[in-house]
């Protein structure tokens, strides 16, 4: 009868057991990461990177992360345990071993549990029912899980398992590889993750040709090729991808920096790839669950088919755990004389236990009776399966299925693989399925092209891509830049940059609608002269995209906003006019009831006190104005404002309104005006010197002389102070530290990436 284990030397068998433990190792840590990740830090309160993540629609909604972690901790666990198996073991047996064997096990559980009476030698009722308990248990698991169970790897169905299941998690893992090269643009990445699909599909047919008269090596082979894949989708996959963006983290603020998100290529590769990496739906999670599961069977069928433990030197190179390798084996008389003797002690025990009338040992009965009878079932259905010309049909039919299987992946693949490289792309994908090329970034760079860019320059460029796959469109160095219609044609924009360009013409027929732009959440226009200084009716559509709620124009000429902009645009967004010429502050603006509102850099000098009141609004910048000198002398301070920006201005007086509100922010330890570089600041140095006491900090400032700007307009703020107690209030809810400079739109970032070179 041939062998049901791989007999190993003890080299390979040593190797065998690293090898398992370590991938068991880094399964259970990237698991336990992932359920820390979402717990304490996608989880923490206005998280950085979880608000990032939202407004971009990648991952669950935030109610879903407890559940998210609590899962990927449930599937570190099995792994943690296995490992302790498996040093347990080997502590046990002082040699390499994935578990103890079930004889020792039982004979330990036996001898704790149910611990013969010193005179009686008979265990109590208590001890009887856990032992019968015990007994029930094992029944059940070895029916199922045993070598030779139902789901056992000696099990008589376990090739129509194997294959069933493999067939369950090849459809997830093609549609994964599909996914993958949907979202990623790594070539690199999806060639060895369908290379992996084709060569699982292919080998499977060939190690059952060439290892059919070895079942053990022949199911150990197809267990191995399952259990890599499962690996790989679960595993390695998601690590490549945290890889590259590793560097990128910051830790202190527990997300990325904001100026990345502004930077169109490492923007658009975290668009795409963390739709892989992060967890997108429950469909998505159950997915990932599959996987993780699929990995941990075949592991554990590995490792039965390795044998349970390595022997010492006294019984060579045998595999201990396996003593029922043949069962039809005859065994010598005075063994069995032995062996009988042994079973005569404790086996009438367990018969007793087994065969009591009590009403606790009946339901045990019940149960076994119910487990036998389903297995003659389960017998009596399986006649079919065994007869052998049904084997060899099905067994043709499996070898069949599987090489058309990967075949049609490896099509797909190569077929996509084929589509030209785009000059103007920034970002191209290669998707399954897709006649033309496809590109997620689409560049207009009208210097490198050596165009105008009309309309029909823009159009010529265009139509050379799938316009339903364009995600993000960006146009560089245009002195006459035309929008064509072809924009309408793009349904899955979410971004639309115009760099260093001047918008000649966007008129309503190329405009940005909610029909052809559904998706679209960031418009960015920066450098560009705009027609006589006012918005092009391309952006005020009646049909204005509803979910377009990140509008910037930084370093504009746009200097007047619509009077009825508030029924175009959405409201609740964030609105920033960096650097433009405004020289005061639309009404409009107060009407769009925004979240964020920047003027900074506008020639401005007076702030309606109707914006300090506006409910909405958490973030104002204002700065970068030497024009404004003062705050309203009597105004609202609306208490959802988070901070205020006034950095680079004249204004040197803070009045009383603002305490309320700046009592609100201290307790919660946030400070509520950023001012570098304002007059106020100057005079205040000495409480921002921590080399001095509260004492002298104080006594320094009341030696400086007050200026006449720093007497009014209104009632002085409790930041004017000067007693000691100030000093702390003055700097938890003032920031003065020179490099805290801020703009809202990083210039500085998108000059260095898309200047003229």
């Amino acid at each position: 009868m041939p062998s049901r284990i791989v007999k190993l030397s003890r080299t390979s068998y040593a190797l065998w057991w690293v090898i398992l433990l370590f991938v068991h190792a880094v399964a259970a840590a990237f698991s336990g990461f992932c359920a820390y990740f979402y717990q304490y830090i996608l989880g923490k309160e206005n998280n950085y990177l979880a608000s990032c993540l939202d407004t971009a629609g990648i991952g669950m909604q935030a109610e879903a992360f407890p559940m998210v972690a609590f899962l990927q901790g449930l599937v570190a666990l099995p792994h943690g345990l296995v490992i302790l198996r498996m040093l347990a073991a080997s502590l046990y047996y002082r040699s390499f071993a994935f578990m103890i064997e079930s004889r020792d096990l039982n004979a330990f559980i036996y001898r704790l549990l149910c611990p013969r009476k010193a005179a009686a030698k008979v265990p109590s009722s208590d001890q009887a029912y856990c032992l019968a308990a015990v007994l029930r248990r094992s029944n059940w698991m070895r029916s199922l899980f045993d070598r030779t169970g139902l789901f056992g790897v000696d099990g008589e169905y376990f090739h129509l398992i194997l294959f069933c299941r493999e067939t369950f998690e090849t459809s997830l893992q093609t549609n994964q590889a599909y996914r993958m090269s949907y979202y990623l643009p790594r070539d690199a990445l999806n060639q060895f993750y369908v290379s992996l699909i084709v060569l699982n599909c292919w080998s499977t047919p060939l190690i059952l040709r060439l290892y059919k008269r070895d079942k053990a090596k022949k199911r150990l082979l197809c267990l191995i090729c399952d259990c890599v894949l499962d690996v790989v989708a679960a595993v390695v996959i998601p690590c490549a991808i945290i890889v590259t963006y590793i560097g990128d983290f910051d830790m202190e603020l527990e997300a990325f920096p904001m100026a990345l998100w502004y930077n169109d290529i490492w923007n658009m590769h975290a668009l795409r790839e963390f739709q892989i990496l992060f967890v997108t739906s429950w469909c998505d999670l159950a997915t990932r669950m599959v996987f993780s599961i699929g990995m941990l069977i075949a592991m554990s069928d590995i490792k039965d088919l390795l044998g349970a433990r390595q022997m010492g030197s006294g019984r060579g190179n045998q595999v201990a755990g396996m003593e029922l390798i043949n069962p039809e084996a005859k065994v010598p008389a005075h063994k069995q004389k032995s062996e009988k003797h042994t079973a005569l002690t404790p086996a009438p025990i367990a018969n007793d236990i087994l065969s009591t009338t009590s009403p606790r040992m009946a339901s045990a009965r019940v149960t076994s009776m119910r487990l036998a009878s389903i297995q003659n079932r389960l017998r009596t259905a399986s006649h079919v399966l065994k007869n052998p010309n049904y084997q060899r049909r099905f067994a043709h039919f499996v070898h069949m299925f599987v090489l058309l299987w990967g075949a049609v992946v490896l099509g797909l693949h190569l077929h996509a693989a084929s589509k030209p490289v785009l000059s103007q792309c920034l970002l191209q994908l290669r998707p399954w399925g897709k006649p033309e090329p496809v590109c997620a970034l689409v560049l207009l760079n009208c210097y490198e092209l050596a165009i105008n860019g009309t309309k029909k320059d823009v159009e010529a460029e265009w139509n050379r891509v799938d316009p339903e796959m364009v995600v993000q469109v960006v146009i560089r160095h245009c002195p006459a830049f035309e929008m064509p219609p072809i924009i309408q044609q793009f349904s899955q924009m979410i971004i639309l940059k115009v760099y260093n360009s001047s918008i000649t013409e966007w008129s309503a027929d190329s405009a940005l609608t909610a029909t052809s732009h559904p998706v679209l959440e960031s418009l960015l226009i920066v450098r560009v002269n705009i027609t006589d200084g006012v918005l092009p009716p391309g952006l005020l559509s009646p049909e204005f995209p509803p979910i377009l709620a990140d509008i910037e124009l930084s370093t504009t000429n746009l200097r007047a906003l619509p009077d009825n902009l508030d029924t175009i645009w959405p409201t609740d967004a964030q609105l920033k006019f960096e650097y433009c010429a405004f020289t005061s502050i639309p009404d409009v603006v107060m009407r769009l009831l925004p979240v964020l509102l920047s003027f900074c850099g506008n020639p401005i000098n007076e702030i309606p006190v109707e914006l300090f009141a506006v409910e909405s609004l958490r973030y104002l910048h204002i700065g970068d104005n030497q024009k404004l000198t003062v705050l309203p002398a009597n105004a609202t301070l609306s208490s959802s404002m988070g901070q205020i920006y006034i950095q680079h201005t004249q204004i040197a007086f803070f009045p009383s309104w603002l305490d309320p509100v700046v009592n609100i922010k201290l307790s919660q330890g946030y400070r509520l005006l950023r001012a570098v570089g304002v007059p106020y600041c100057e005079y205040a140095q000495p409480i921002y010197d921590r080399s001095l006491s509260n004492a002298d900090a104080m006594a320094a400032v009341r030696a400086k002389t007050k200026t006449t700007a720093m007497m009014g307009p209104g009632e002085p703020s409790m930041l004017m102070g000067t007693s000691e107690s100030a000093r702390q209030v003055i700097y938890g809810a003032v920031k003065c530290e020179a490099g805290t400079e801020w703009t809202f739109f990083p210039l500085a970032t998108e000059d260095e990436q898309s200047a003229l070179r």
